[in-house]
Formats: structure tokens, C-alpha cells, sequence
């Protein structure tokens, strides 16, 4: 009897001990699966866990929170964790979500880079520990990285360099002064100084973010063109191609003056392109064809030979940045027709070039004219115009 007691006291002590070892692994388990379920800024509650097991390390002040959440998201940082105290669990968890709720209300950074924040709590007597993750936006440039500008006119360059060389959705910083009229009139003279891409743009879209307090505003502007981009890009090459070609020929003739290389610029732009009358009538049509598109820009003027005034002016820039020339792309009008020129500087002054009407009058006066000449020839300017000089 004595030894069927013992057996059976023996045979509970195991099932005892087997329990006691399912419930400590499954404890396990779920405090593993606790750090899998964050809690989402929008979607709580938190998820609060015991566990005999927290971060080693120092315990910080509730106060720091924000500093520290802030700090991460200043480095880019996905993932940190801290201790803090266990008899502030309920103050931690106000200031992990007021924290979170403000930077997605008022930060630039935060709107721009970070997908979500999650915050998840394993406590352990005194101690609570907080995991803070942020999750960014793939692929994304990260805030203080991107590209910041107070000038209009740097921006505008900055522009046109980052669309010719392919890219068509642009980021970046500027002036709290900016507005939604600054950035529209930095992207009109942006796009019509895209000179190296062998399409004229059909329109861009843009925005400007602020926020209460930010000492700066986050801009957003996109480049479209009306051109498949298989075929914009195979253009564009090409067009490149024949740009440094010219650009080459020019420089091997040994002219010493930039009056010299602005003339020779001139000469082979009038010497390649004839103006496109029967372009022109559809320029402002929904149903203007890919191929007017292409022959509006340098490309029509240097390889199609026919072109239209922004194909002209395009040229002449494209060409001038290779030659080292300052070069400006102009829209404005004649006459109270729309029209394109360029903007040039010599010996210190500022002239301007119009191709397009020294092809069509024959007249050599259009490829340098001084402000002077130019209003005498009917030209305007607008007064928001975005020029670098």
C-alpha cells in the first residue's frame, strides 16, 4: 500500500513539474510574441507584459520621452529600448502616446520619412522596459539629407539638373518665406531649363508642407512629360550624344573669347533648325503628338531640324553648359505672343539671345540684345520670373 502510495505521489510530482514546464514555456513564448504585437499610434491599446526578464541598463526620467523619441527620429533610427520606472507605467504610456501623436501632427520630418511608430512595455517589478520601433517609408531619402534652399533661383537649378538626369519626383527643404507661388514660379523656370532631355515637359504638379513652429517648409514637385519613357529616355541619350559631339567640335576650333563661343553656340543652332509652323498650332492641343513634344525641345532644333522657340532655347543652354557659358532659359512673350529666349552673361552684364527670331528675320541683332533692345523689340518679361542673375 505504502509503495503505491509513493508511486503515485511520484507519478503527480511529474505531472506537476511537466505543467509548471508548459507554463513557463509558453510564458516564454508569449512575452517573445509580445514584441511582434506593437502597438500602432492609431490603432491601441498597448500591449503591457509580465516578465521576470527586462533591458539591462540605466533607468531614465518620464521627461525624457520626447527627447528621446525625438532623437531617433533625428538619426533615422528604427529601433531603441529604455528603462524607466515601474511606478510610472501609467504616465509612461500618456507620454509614449502624446509623443508619437505630436510628431505626426507637427513634424516635417516625421509626415515625410516615417511610415508608423509602435511602442510596446515588458515590466517587471520597479522596472518597465519600452521598446520604441519606427518604421520609415522604404526607399525614402532621409529628411536632412535631401536638398535644402532659401534662393528660388538655386532651386530651380538644383531642379533641372535632378529631372535631366531622370529623376521626376523631387524632395526637398526651403525658406519658411516660400510660398505655393514661389514654389509654382521656380518650377515653370525649372522645367523650361530641363534642357537635356529630348521632350518638352507638358506640366508639373507640386506642394508645400509646413507645420506650427518648423523654421523651414518641405517642398514636393513633379516632372511630366507626355512621352513614353521607354522612348524619352532613348531620345534623351541620343540627344546627349549629339550635345557633347557639338560641344567637342566647338572647343577644337581654338576660339579664345566667350563672345566667340556664344556666337559659334548661335551659328549651329540657326545652321541645324528651321522653325515649325505647323507645330505651333497644336502646342496648346490635348491632341499634340509625342513627336511635337520631342521636336519642342533641343532635340528638334539639333536633330530633327525643326523646332519650335523652347526647342531654340533649350539648345542654345544645353550648349552653353557644356561650353562652361552661363545660360538661362527665359518664358515670357513678344507681342503678347508666348515666347522663349535665353538670358546670357558677358564681360559681367547680362544680355539675351533669341534664337528662334534671328532664324526667322535673318536679323544677327536678336543673338545679343541688352535689357534696352529688348523692350524696344516688344519683349517682356514677367516680374516673378525665376532667374539665377
Amino acid at each position: 500500500m505504502r509503495d503505491n502510495i509513493k508511486s503515485f505521489s511520484i507519478l503527480m510530482n511529474a505531472v506537476l513539474l511537466l505543467i509548471l514546464f508548459i507554463f513557463l514555456y509558453a510564458g516564454k513564448q508569449d512575452r517573445r510574441s509580445a514584441y511582434g504585437g506593437l502597438t500602432d499610434i492609431a490603432g491601441k491599446p498597448v500591449l503591457t507584459v509580465y516578465s521576470e526578464n527586462f533591458l539591462d541598463g540605466p533607468v531614465f526620467e518620464v521627461a525624457e520621452i520626447e527627447p528621446w523619441i525625438s532623437s531617433m527620429l533625428e538619426g533615422h533610427l528604427g529601433e531603441e529600448s529604455r528603462n524607466f520606472s515601474g511606478k510610472d507605467l501609467a504616465v509612461v504610456e500618456e507620454r509614449l502616446d502624446a509623443c508619437m501623436d505630436d510628431l505626426s501632427a507637427n513634424s516635417l520630418q516625421c509626415s515625410y520619412e516615417v511610415d508608423r511608430m509602435t511602442y510596446s512595455l515588458v515590466k517587471k517589478l520597479s522596472h518597465i522596459t519600452v521598446r520604441v520601433r519606427i518604421l520609415y517609408i522604404p526607399d525614402i531619402v532621409p529628411y536632412h539629407d535631401l536638398a535644402s534652399f532659401s534662393a528660388p533661383a538655386d532651386a530651380a537649378e538644383y531642379l533641372a539638373g535632378e529631372w535631366d538626369g531622370g529623376l521626376r519626383e523631387v524632395w526637398f527643404r526651403c525658406s519658411e518665406d516660400w510660398t505655393g507661388d514661389t514654389l509654382y514660379n521656380m518650377g515653370n523656370a525649372a522645367e523650361m531649363n530641363t534642357a537635356d532631355t529630348a521632350a518638352l515637359p507638358s506640366s508639373f504638379n507640386y506642394m508645400i508642407q509646413e507645420r506650427p513652429g518648423e523654421r523651414e517648409k518641405l517642398s514636393f514637385i513633379e516632372l511630366i512629360y507626355s512621352v513614353d519613357e521607354d522612348r524619352l529616355r532613348a531620345r534623351s541619350q541620343e540627344l546627349k550624344e549629339e550635345l557633347d559631339a557639338i560641344a567637342a567640335e566647338i572647343l577644337s576650333r581654338g576660339l579664345t573669347t566667350e563672345r566667340e563661343l556664344y556666337d559659334a553656340v548661335s551659328k549651329v543652332i540657326l545652321e541645324r533648325a528651321d522653325y515649325d509652323h505647323a507645330s505651333i498650332n497644336s502646342i496648346y492641343s490635348d491632341n499634340r503628338s509625342e513627336e511635337e513634344w520631342i521636336n519642342s525641345s533641343a532635340y528638334g532644333a539639333l536633330i530633327s531640324g525643326k523646332t519650335i522657340c523652347t526647342g531654340y532655347a533649350m539648345a542654345h543652354k544645353a550648349l552653353c553648359d557644356r561650353l562652361g557659358l552661363p545660360c538661362w532659359v527665359i518664358s515670357g512673350n513678344i507681342k503678347g505672343a508666348g515666347h522663349a529666349w535665353n538670358m546670357i552673361r558677358l564681360d559681367g552684364k547680362t544680355y539675351f539671345v533669341d534664337c528662334t527670331s534671328a532664324d526667322s528675320t535673318g536679323n544677327s541683332q536678336y543673338l545679343l540684345m541688352d535689357a534696352s533692345g529688348l523692350s524696344e523689340r516688344g519683349y517682356y518679361m514677367p516680374a516673378n520670373q525665376v532667374c539665377p542673375w
